[in-house]
């Protein structure tokens, strides 16, 4: 199976190729047999009728000239694979005749009429020697060059008015059909131009689909697209065109609820704003102070519940860039700020993304990891087996539930015991970091380290046609 795995195309001209090409070696391999059976056969009828001729025209011919021509009629009959002779009794036993002998010999006999007292006719043919022999070829020079024939023995004895016996034994070889060769280039050719139109055809096709999946991973990933261009078979512009319609009601729907949550969020300020004037002529100062810290909570949920879903809208334009160039400046502005974090800078590494999403998570990981962890170690490589760029982030921090490693991702999820309330935010932060990276086509996974704290891995796909 894995050998047959390894061979079978992968790409859709390929297979389409492979199937077409099996049908017509096996329709061609059942036309080649049924059509080699019929011509064999057609082949020997033919030549059974010819010698029956001639051994005829040599009784007439016989029965017509005097008794001392005989010798020299009979020699000069003769051929290659004909002999002729007159003898006093039969070379062929008269009980060894099958149904098909009867046959030729009533056959003979009719044609003969008076000429034959008796026709006896003994066959062997590759009806029944199916098997090739090697025949000496009289016309060579050498005499010594001999070639494969197929044997046919077809031996008649006609008993003339005389009493004599005349004797006709056949060595009829037939040589190798050149037909076969013929066929074989024919197949040659035919599969030639099918390639051809398949390659055609296949082409026309899968140059539309190559760029409906360019378009619906551009969109996957983020990036601003345009309509693709219907082209190709009826079926195939039908898929292009509701994919369009798809893409262009998707932009709208987010559009819309961001337009929506946007002007929620405008609105919340004034009743805001008005609420934090009114807290200021509240002569408790402890219930003031309350109040005015309710209202900046309530502020920054409205901010930040917008910023999520303007993130998910994706405007920024995907460019090409240099992640390891873009952890190296992330690392530099955390270490700027005093907090211990380490990145080894490896080889340059060209990602299409939006880089100034991409660096807000990174930011944001990198924030929880020197804030309950109280330093972070940073690396990058390359996964061999697909080929997808990987971020690791391992802080000294005390780690999370193996439960709640899912459940941390969930809008306005917070840890409780593993993770401090006191150090503000509002459960978003992780939220935003997954829905950027799942914008880029990637994935982030949550694992606790056997030595103690988080680990944090992002996978990143890579671009082939990112320019370098």
């Amino acid at each position: 199976m894995r050998l047959l795995s390894r061979i079978t195309p992968k790409s859709l001209a390929g297979q389409m190729i492979a199937l077409l090409m099996l049908a017509l070696v096996t329709g061609h391999v059942i036309a080649f047999a049924i059509f080699s059976d019929e011509r064999r056969e057609a082949v020997h009828t033919a030549t059974r009728d010819l010698i029956l001729n001639r051994t005829a025209s040599v009784v007439r011919l016989l029965d017509a000239t005097p008794a001392e021509l005989h010798t020299r009629i009979i020699a000069s009959s003769a051929t290659r694979r004909l002999r002729f002779s007159l003898s006093g009794q039969s070379i062929i036993d008269p009980t060894s005749s099958a149904g098909l002998e009867r046959v030729l010999a009533g056959q003979l006999r009719r044609e003969l009429g008076l000429l034959a007292k008796d026709v006896r006719v003994q066959l062997e043919d590759d009806r029944h020697f199916m098997h090739w022999r090697n025949w000496r070829h009289d016309d060579d020079d050498d005499g010594h060059h001999r070639r494969q024939m197929r044997k046919l023995d077809l031996n008649i004895a006609v008993n003339l008015q005389s009493g004599q016996w005349l004797n006709a034994e056949t060595r009829t070889g037939f040589n190798r059909p050149t037909w076969a060769a013929h066929s074989m280039l024919a197949l040659l050719i035919t599969a030639l131009a099918i390639i051809a139109v398949v390659i055609f055809a296949v082409r026309r096709i899968t140059r539309p689909l190559r760029n409906l999946a360019d378009a619906a991973d551009n969109l996957g990933r983020g990036a601003l697209s345009s309509d693709v261009p219907p082209e190709g078979p009826e079926d195939m512009r039908q898929t292009i065109e509701a994919f369009n319609t798809m893409r262009e009601r998707l932009e709208r729907y987010i559009e819309d609820r961001t337009n929506m949550l946007a002007a929620v969020s405008h609105d919340l300020k004034t009743p805001i704003t008005a609420l934090r004037i009114r807290a200021e002529f509240i002569e408790d100062a402890d219930l003031q102070e309350k109040i005015i810290q309710a209202l900046n909570e309530m502020q920054n949920i409205t901010e930040s519940t917008l910023n999520f879903i303007r993130e998910e809208s994706k405007n920024e334009e995907t460019r090409p860039t240099d992640i390891n160039a873009l952890l190296a400046s992330l690392t530099a502005d955390f270490q700027d700020i005093g907090h211990h974090i380490h990145f080894t800078e490896t080889d340059r590494m060209v990602l299409l993304c939006r880089p100034t999403s991409l660096k807000r998570a990174l930011s944001n990981i990198l924030e929880n990891a020197v804030i309950y962890g109280e330093a972070a170690e940073i690396s990058l490589a390359t996964d061999i087996e697909t080929g997808m760029a990987v971020i690791t982030v391992d802080d000294n921090g005390p780690g999370i539930p193996e439960s709640d490693l899912e459940r941390v991702f969930q809008p306005f999820q917070r840890m409780e015991t593993s993770r401090s309330r006191d150090t503000g935010g509002n459960g978003l932060g992780l939220a935003i970091v997954r829905t950027i990276i799942r914008g880029h086509g990637g994935e982030i996974e949550l694992s606790n380290r056997p030595e103690g704290g988080l680990r944090a891995t992002i996978y990143l796909p890579d671009n082939p046609d990112s320019d370098d």
